[in-house]
């Protein structure tokens, strides 16, 4: 064999031998790549899991507002305002108050009258 041949040869199986380190060390890469992406892939679907079950919760929480709770709530404010309105249409306590007050004293006077006239009384027997 003719020595520039083998040289030539020579040059060739080292190229080679090179690109195949490259194809190997690119073939790690793309291992370590996809272990990676498996990963990721079972956190995402951790993941889409987890919120489904959020998504639900809240679905039934929006549910629960909408039919119970919005509902009472109605109901309270409903009977907050007609109880308002009674309220407003009573009157107001001072005034009442002076009026039994008004009212006592005059019992009181009747009272004292009465008990003044029956003291006479006693004393004219």
């Amino acid at each position: 064999m003719d020595p520039e041949l083998k040289e030539l040869l020579s040059q060739l199986i080292g190229r080679f031998d090179k690109m195949e380190n490259r194809m190997d060390s690119l073939e790690q890469t793309v291992a370590q790549t996809n272990s990676r992406l498996d990963a990721l892939e079972e956190n995402t679907t951790q993941m889409n899991n987890r919120l489904s079950t959020l998504e639900q919760t809240v679905t039934r929480i929006d549910l629960r507002l909408e039919n119970e709770i919005g509902p009472t709530v109605q109901l309270l404010l409903e009977n907050q305002a007609a109880n308002h309105t009674k309220l407003d249409k009573l009157p107001p306590m001072e005034e009442k108050l002076d009026d039994v007050h008004s009212r006592v004293q005059v019992i009181e006077d009747v009272v004292t009258d009465h008990s003044q006239t029956i003291k006479a009384f006693k004393q004219a027997k």
